[in-house]
């Protein structure tokens, strides 16, 4: 009877958070920029291969699927979910005929999925090391932390993550101590698939699987341990190796590298930990702080898998050069488990726990409604991409999106042929934009990172002379020196390239700067 109470609980939970996303999602516009939009063209892309095009060769549609993200090595699992959440969309016959609010409606109910499994996951792994109790209170107050909620109402692949690792991690304990060779498959199948997520999942992974595969080892039957142990690697390993073994993704580990050195963002090795405050709300950071102490101080009595799955990974990227808040949603499932179950692991009486549990619920309950209403966005920088949408959020540049596409949407119709535009600055918001119109955008943030690190060659004479329009404006350089250094000699190139367009519009957008845009005067610049 209490089993069925506390799943209620969580369902009831579970649909108090799609309702209020959707909420958010309905009322907030906006403009789904760089990693976000990457995400979700490939997911148009796999839904049209799989479900639109019935003339698409099975085999070509297989491979489409195993190669890796050309710019940033990322896998695809998600973005296959979002082509099925497309295909039910379409089914049903749901939408906006809006592309969109078509995008927010396909980002919630895909989303939705994944947070009901972290939800249930988490609640099964406190169930299996503690109680029942347990489990449902750490599912009901990670639900709460900015960037989890946050995060399930964007397009990326930290939430979907932290879902699937949870989920692992669930089966990993129901293997008790790898002597279920049934939850042993399940699990080398759900690590396989968290790895197919993103290429950061080993980092998740790793520690907790060692760990506790050297305390099964010890505790019970060896034979048996080794086996089971072998069977889930080797099927984690066989399911991962499909894409990043595969031939066709031959520079990913270049890619991964790079992206570990090349990109400076944020070299503060303590960068998470003083930024913790925004990953899971100030309130809930001060009352968890004493019961995170008190797991250190105890850890030789308490549950070491925990430790495992949350420090390790922090430290880990702490020593990468390339940090975001959203890299380590992944560890807060574990955090979750270690402060709900500290309040009940010591000596207060249950009176005195009951009461700190009902401070920890109304604490979350309040900040969750702080941040929603938009009480609290002073706290964060406004990089949706890091930290989510936490309230309701309207894009300042989306007019002036909106204008271009009305420009070009005309230019298009009197060409009478696709058109070719390219943006000498980073303004990639309206490139994201204007691609989901069809728009064939080019920016300097295109694929750099990649460039840089396989030495690619790139000519900026052929790429001003590959394109019908050029969009000028004051040069914006938000990220590090090769995006400069990249848009520096695409200004070049068009200067010397200048006289052959003709200036046919120029705008003033949101931050005051004007856009210039610029019409080739000939079919081919070789021409003339």
């Amino acid at each position: 009877m209490k089993k069925t109470y506390y799943i209620l609980l969580i369902l009831a939970t579970f649909f108090s958070h799609v309702f209020i996303n959707y909420q958010i999602l309905n009322n907030s516009q906006v403009i789904r920029v760089h990693d976000e939009h990457n995400r979700i063209r490939q997911g148009l892309v796999y839904y049209k291969e799989l479900f639109s095009l019935s003339n698409t060769n099975i085999i070509k549609k297989f491979n489409s699927i195993l190669y890796l993200d050309k710019a940033q090595a990322h896998p695809h699992l998600f973005e296959l979910v979002e082509a099925v959440t497309w295909k039910v969309l379409e089914g049903l016959k749901i939408g906006y005929n809006n592309i969109l609010k078509d995008i927010d409606l396909m980002i919630l109910v895909t989303n939705s999925l994944f947070l009901l499994i972290l939800l249930f996951s988490i609640y099964g792994i406190g169930s299996v090391l503690y109680n029942q109790g347990i489990g449902l209170l750490s599912a009901l107050f990670i639900s709460t932390f900015p960037l989890i909620f946050g995060h399930s109402r964007i397009a990326m692949l930290d939430f979907s993550l932290t879902a699937m690792i949870s989920l692992s991690i669930y089966l990993l304990l129901k293997t008790s101590g790898f002597q279920s060779i049934l939850y042993s498959v399940f699990t080398g199948i759900s690590f396989g698939l968290s790895q197919l997520t993103k290429e950061a999942a080993i980092i998740f992974i790793f520690t907790p699987l060692i760990y506790y595969f050297i305390k099964s080892y010890i505790a019970v039957k060896k034979n048996k341990v080794i086996l089971n142990f072998m069977i889930t690697v080797l099927l984690f390993v066989a399911i991962a190796a499909i894409v990043y073994l595969n031939p066709i993704n031959q520079d990913i580990f270049k890619i991964y590298f790079g992206k570990i050195c090349y990109i400076r963002g944020a070299p503060d090795p303590l960068y998470y930990f003083k930024n913790f405050k925004k990953i899971i709300g100030p309130y809930i950071l001060v009352l968890s702080l004493p019961f995170l102490l008190s797991y250190l101080v105890n850890l030789k009595n308490r549950e070491k898998l925990l430790f495992f799955w949350f420090f390790i990974p922090i430290i880990l990227f702490s020593l990468s050069q390339n940090k975001a808040l959203r890299f380590i949603l992944p560890v807060l499932p574990g955090f979750s488990l270690i402060v709900i179950q500290e309040i009940f692991n010591n000596n207060l009486t249950k009176k005195i726990k009951g009461i700190i549990c009902f401070v920890f619920i109304l604490a979350s309950i309040l900040q969750y409604a702080l941040f929603n209403s938009g009480f609290l966005n002073k706290q964060f920088t406004g990089d949706y991409l890091s930290e989510g949408i936490l309230f309701v959020t309207k894009d300042p540049y989306l007019d002036d999106a909106s204008r271009l596409l009305s420009i070009f949407e005309d230019e298009k119709a009197y060409m009478k042929r696709p058109t070719k535009l390219l943006f000498l600055d980073n303004i990639n918001k309206f490139v994201s934009f204007l691609r989901f119109f069809g728009f064939d955008c080019y920016s300097p943030m295109e694929g750099d990172i990649t460039r840089t690190i396989i030495n690619a060659p790139f000519d900026c004479d052929q790429i001003i002379k590959n394109h019908d329009y050029i969009i000028e404006s004051v040069p914006i350089y938000p990220f590090p020196n090769y995006f400069k250094e990249r848009s520096s000699c695409l200004r070049d190139s068009f200067a010397k390239y200048r006289s052959k367009f003709k200036k046919v519009f120029e705008i003033k957008i949101f931050d005051g700067h004007n856009l210039y845009i610029y019409i080739k005067k000939y079919k081919n610049l070789l021409d003339v």
